[in-house]
């Protein structure tokens, strides 16, 4: 198994053309998405989504000449509301993020990438007591004021 993985980092490190420098970015995004858990809380209610903004403070490394390493701090605001199964009305709600995103990006084209990877999550607040491992993969544009 040693031999396998010293050959395979080997065969990558050969293809692998670094990029001129780092990148340090501000970040928005906004878009469609969901929270969800492995656990059920039993209950029926269900969650709609009104709107998900993502800022962030973002570190780009340059693996290949398309492919980028990506990490940062975000903050994920996301607005729902719940709808309850047992008549009592629905209600606004409010969930405020702090993510770790973990992500390889690739770059096709001066504008365009796609993205996906792991994040680590903190919810902010008493009332949401949400956090843990997630995983996400997107499609952006990116528009670079000053380039490399």
């Amino acid at each position: 198994m040693k031999k396998l993985l010293t050959l395979l980092f080997f065969l990558i490190c050969s293809f692998v053309q670094a990029q001129k420098i780092d990148r340090i970015a501000l970040s928005y995004g906004f878009g469609n998405g969901s929270f969800g858990s492995f656990l059920k809380d039993g209950s029926g209610n269900s969650y709609a989504q009104k709107s998900l903004n993502i800022f962030g403070l973002n570190y780009f490394h340059g693996l290949t000449k398309h492919l980028v390493f990506e990490t940062g701090l975000q903050l994920i605001h996301y607005d729902y509301i719940t709808t309850y199964i047992k008549g009592n009305p629905p209600t606004n709600n409010t969930l405020n993020i702090i993510s770790i995103p973990l992500k390889f990006r690739l770059e096709a084209g001066e504008i365009l990438f796609f993205n996906g990877g792991f994040s680590a999550d903190i919810s902010k607040g008493r009332q949401n007591g949400i956090g843990g491992l997630g995983a996400g993969i997107g499609i952006g544009l990116q528009f670079k004021i000053i380039d490399d």
